[in-house]
């Protein structure tokens, strides 16, 4: 009588961890780039709430409506709020 053996054989084990390498090759690059682009995204939010606070903060004449006889203000026109 031949007796039961228990687990997994060498070559089972060597197909699912190939099998796993394959995978992390392929999603490893996929993430990197995708972390790069959201990198790139947040420095260029923080560049523009830089220069939006740069803006805010910078001293500016004061702004006085012009009568509208001479000056019509377009409709989509607004005043920068700071």
């Amino acid at each position: 009588m031949r007796k039961q053996v228990k687990g997994f054989s060498p070559i089972e084990l060597l197909i699912v961890v190939a099998i796993i390498v394959i995978i992390a090759a392929i999603a490893i690059p996929n993430l990197m780039r995708a972390r790069m682009a959201a990198d790139d995204s947040s420095a260029a939010a923080s560049e523009h709430t830089s220069q939006t606070d740069t803006d805010c903060q910078s001293p500016r004449r004061i702004l006085t409506p012009d009568p509208p006889a001479k000056r019509p203000r377009a409709r989509n026109q607004s005043l920068a709020l700071c």
